[in-house]
């Protein structure tokens, strides 16, 4: 019972941002990395589909763009979930070794 009372006593003492800290995940504004990833995602689904409808050399340097632009926004919020790293970082960076590999001179 006295450990119960405790920890909530402790709990409500702590500040929203206390609570983050010491979850890891200070810094992080719930409503701003929706709001980045999902503007992330339009672009590459725009990006992708102008790629599609007319593939030039322009369209595809744009959907890189977009794709780094994508994986940036994922490491951004990585750090805002609170979840074990199953290799993120490494498939991250393996998925933009291969979009480097991407010759968008081929598109001519």
């Amino acid at each position: 019972m006295i450990t119960c009372v405790s920890g909530c006593f402790l709990l409500s003492s702590c500040g929203k941002d206390d609570v983050a800290d010491a979850l890891g995940i200070g810094g992080c504004d719930g409503s701003n990395w929706e709001d980045q990833y999902g503007n992330a995602i339009e672009d590459l689904s725009q990006a992708s589909a102008n790629l599609s409808n007319n593939p030039s050399v322009e369209s595809c340097n744009e959907y890189k763009a977009a794709v780094l632009r994508y994986y940036d926004a994922l490491e951004d919020i990585y750090d805002c979930i609170p979840i074990f790293d199953y290799g993120y970082d490494e498939a991250v960076q393996q998925a933009k070794k291969e979009l480097d590999a991407i010759d968008c001179s081929d598109y001519n």
